[in-house]
């Protein structure tokens, strides 16, 4: 099935990491072993901060100018406030 699939590969890829992990510690030492952890977690939080930035740029267009022509685009001059009707909680007593 499936998930025994998954199973196998994530077992495979446990103990694959670890004959890797030890052999690159073995040749290359631990602390270039910690750099290049370093280097790996830079550049996943460079990522991160690159789409912040885009993602806040794209916050700051204006939602018309994103809507296709078909959307009809609310006027906000002519929207009412609703208020909603007053409930009674004893039944109508």
């Amino acid at each position: 099935s499936g998930q025994g699939l998954l199973g196998l590969f994530e077992g495979l890829g446990c103990m694959t990491g670890l004959f890797v992990g030890g052999w690159m510690e073995e040749h290359l030492g631990p602390r270039t072993m910690y750099r290049l952890l370093a280097l790996v977690v830079f550049l996943g939080m460079s990522i991160f901060v690159i789409g912040s930035i885009i993602r806040k740029q794209e916050e700051q267009i204006p939602l018309s100018s994103s809507l296709s022509p078909s959307l009809p685009l609310i006027d906000e001059s002519r929207k009412e406030e609703v208020i909603p009707a007053k409930r009674s909680d004893n039944n109508g007593e």
